[in-house]
């Protein structure tokens, strides 16, 4: 999606004056996207019809948490009458898709569907909508089979001269991993 690379790019630049096809080929974010691109920048408010960046651009250039409180308000603003007609509490994949569809276009809902869903994900706004969506983007894949982990119990690299550490074996890491991950 062109949503992550753009936010990071506008997040470590100056804010331009204009933001054009042009442009977000010069920060290379158009490729084929560019005018849809545009096209969705203006509806958020962050350029005019001119292309000329708005004081609302300044807001997507901060990071973390005012981000997203910052990317929230406006998408509240743009997406107000969707939120109106759609609470998103009790959305379902199909609304937002029929929302884009009577709205705009049905050749370009499902695309416009699953912009929307970025952009609330990257503002911390979620919906059981956007659940679907997900799962129903995975391509259908035949499942994997079982794989034993080569090697089980064999030692991973040796300890380190920085510590008394016996060396871990891959069960060993892979716990400690697993472990990270779930915060312990």
């Amino acid at each position: 999606n062109v949503w992550h690379p753009f936010f990071k790019k506008m997040q470590t630049v100056k804010k331009p004056d204009y933001l054009t096809i042009a442009e977000l080929k010069e920060y290379g974010l158009a490729g084929g996207q560019g005018p849809a691109l545009q096209s969705a920048i203006k509806f958020l408010g962050l350029v005019n019809s001119q292309g000329r960046t708005t004081e609302k651009f300044k807001l997507i250039q901060v990071a973390g948490e005012q981000f997203k409180k910052n990317l929230s308000v406006i998408l509240d603003e743009a997406y107000a009458d969707l939120f109106a007609k759609h609470p998103l509490v009790h959305a379902s994949y199909e609304d937002l898709q029929n929302y884009f569809a009577q709205k705009y276009s049905p050749a370009s809902a499902k695309k416009m569907a699953k912009s929307f869903a970025v952009l609330c994900q990257l503002a911390s706004i979620d919906s059981p909508a956007f659940t679907k969506m997900r799962a129903l983007d995975k391509p259908d894949r035949p499942a994997r089979a079982a794989v034993n982990k080569p090697g089980e119990g064999k030692t991973v690299g040796a300890p380190s001269s920085r510590s008394h550490e016996k060396p871990k074996t891959l069960h060993e890491t892979d716990d400690a991993l697993e472990g990270h991950r779930r915060g312990c």
